[in-house]
C-alpha cells in the first residue's frame, strides 16, 4: 500500500511518500502558501507523484 504524509509547516509543506510493502521512501519540500496552505499541498502532492512516476490512484483515499 502506499501511503502519503504531509506537513504544513511556517516555511516548507513536507510531503513523504512510502510503500509499506517494498519499503521505498520518497520525500519533497516545496514552499508553503501563507494566504492559503492547500496550494501548497496540492501543488506539492502532484509533484511528489510526478517525481515518483505515479497517479493519486495509487494513494488509496
Amino acid at each position: 500500500m502506499i501511503r502519503l504524509g504531509v506537513d504544513v509547516g511556517g516555511t516548507f509543506t513536507d510531503f513523504a511518500l512510502i510503500d509499506d510493502s517494498g519499503g521505498q521512501f520518497a520525500i519533497h519540500k516545496q514552499l508553503t502558501t501563507p494566504h492559503d496552505p492547500s496550494d501548497a499541498v496540492l501543488s506539492g502532492i502532484k509533484e511528489i507523484l510526478k517525481l515518483n512516476n505515479m497517479s493519486i490512484s495509487f494513494v488509496p483515499l
